[in-house]
């Protein structure tokens, strides 16, 4: 596929990314809105919490595959293994989640009890469902992004959104409100979740390519599986790094080590920085590791990553640009005490974000030492981040440490882009150099050598 082609799709894709998004964000915002005014405190937490719970879980085990699928899907395709690989994959991870299940069950039964929040059993199985269905619906979203079918994804999603917020707001405006209509609501949820996966499943088997009939030996497909669980482990590595900086892990952090109240203080200016955040990050999704994969099987691979890396950086500074904008309009709706905090959460996490291709370009190009060198400053810093956070209670300058260490980080990732692509650049010519420089007499030697060595 051309690369004018490649990027068309690209570009297409952060367009129903952002579609669905929109949807989905505006369609939770207000049945939480209308939940949060019609139930009891102890009824909104439930259900505030059994949804951030079951997210949080599948957050960390989503095993790299964010990542990797969408490079693997093109190296196993080569070989005519992409059915074998997507099968597997899907048999691998409803193995990991229905393992994963009685620990959600312990964990919600723990939370709730440790707040003295009462929930119905009835609930957490039901809810306990819906985590693995929708963990199931996040590997079907990778598929469907790796080849960039983003549309046809958005399409289902949305019809499927639709139905079931139909439903939700008919359960809230007809009936009471209590206890009992979470059980509805979860369950409503369960089901669509359920006839989403199927239809989804079925529709992604029609549109994928088909196997080729490419004669490989087993050696070679053992060897694409192990570079598969060694990228997939090194992005989940990536990940739970960078989640012990972010707001899933430092809300009960600061709660539990400082203060309820500095807890709070950190929540309103995380939440207010995430209406930012979010929709940039969502936007791209995995296209970007899509876009910079079919570079990297290109012929002419070195050329075509550098001009996908250009086209890449412009395109995401472009997304991020009208919401830097909104920041100083934001600040007029958060607390003074919040508004530092707020802005460097913000700035750090769009700068971050602008130079995300360069991280994007270490793992498509299967870089780990660098990337864990990349990491090694953020690391070696977060011990005394926390302590200073722990003995001072400073949020401002323990955040401006933060993202310092999480741009520093990035840094380090253009550094050794950059430093990856001149050192190809310079193989590039001495191995065009060389073959021209072999003449036919070199050629008929070798191969009277060849010979010779075949006979003894």
């Amino acid at each position: 596929m051309h690369f004018s082609t490649v990027y068309s799709s690209f570009k297409s894709s952060l367009r129903w990314n952002a579609l669905l998004f929109i949807i989905y964000k505006t369609l939770f915002i207000i049945v939480s809105l209308f939940l949060f005014k019609s139930l009891s405190i102890n009824d909104f937490s439930i259900w505030a919490n059994l949804n951030s719970i079951m997210f949080l879980l599948l957050l960390l085990l989503d095993l790299g595959f964010r990542k990797s699928i969408p490079r693997y899907c093109f190296e196993f395709e080569k070989i005519g293994k992409l059915r074998t690989f997507t099968t597997s994959i899907f048999c691998v991870h409803a193995i990991i989640l229905i393992v994963a299940i009685p620990c959600f069950f312990l964990l919600c039964r723990t939370f709730f009890s440790l707040l003295g929040l009462l929930c119905l059993p009835l609930l957490v199985y039901i809810c306990g469902g819906i985590f693995f269905v929708e963990g199931i619906n996040s590997t079907i979203k990778l598929f469907y992004h790796a080849y960039f079918l983003n549309k046809n994804y958005t399409l289902i999603q949305t019809a499927f959104l639709l139905i079931e917020w139909t439903i939700n707001f008919s359960l809230i405006l007809f009936l009471n409100i209590n206890s009992s209509i979470l059980v509805l609501l979860f369950g409503s949820k369960l089901i669509i979740g359920l006839f989403n996966a199927i239809l989804s499943i079925f529709i992604l088997n029609r549109h994928y390519p088909k196997n080729k009939h490419v004669l490989m030996n087993r050696l070679l497909t053992k060897v694409r599986a192990k570079e598969f669980v060694a990228h997939s482990f090194m992005m989940w590595f990536g990940n739970i790094t960078k989640s012990l900086t972010e707001r899933n892990f430092l809300v009960p952090f600061i709660t539990y080590f400082i203060s309820p109240a500095t807890g709070n203080l950190f929540k309103i200016a995380n939440d207010w920085a995430m209406l930012i955040y979010r929709p940039i990050i969502r936007t791209i999704g995995s296209s970007d590791t899509v876009l910079l994969s079919h570079a990297q099987d290109s012929q002419n691979r070195m050329a075509v990553i550098i001009r996908a890396q250009n086209k890449l950086l412009k395109t995401i500074f472009y997304i991020c640009l009208p919401f830097c904008c909104i920041i100083p309009i934001a600040t007029i709706f958060i607390s003074p005490e919040a508004i530092f905090i707020f802005s460097v959460i913000t700035l750090g996490c769009i700068f971050e974000t602008i130079l995300s291709p360069y991280e994007r370009i270490l793992e498509v190009k299967r870089r780990y030492r660098y990337l864990f060198a990349s990491y090694f400053p953020y690391l070696t810093m977060l011990g005394g981040i926390g302590y200073y956070l722990c003995a001072s209670g400073n949020l401002l300058f323990a955040f401006i440490a933060i993202h310092l260490s999480r741009l520093s980080g990035s840094l380090l990732m253009v550094y050794f882009s950059k430093r990856t692509d001149s050192s190809s650049i310079k193989i590039h010519p001495a191995s065009l150099l060389k073959k021209k420089r072999s003449s036919p007499k070199d050629k008929i030697y070798h191969d009277k050598r060849n010979n010779n060595q075949l006979t003894l």
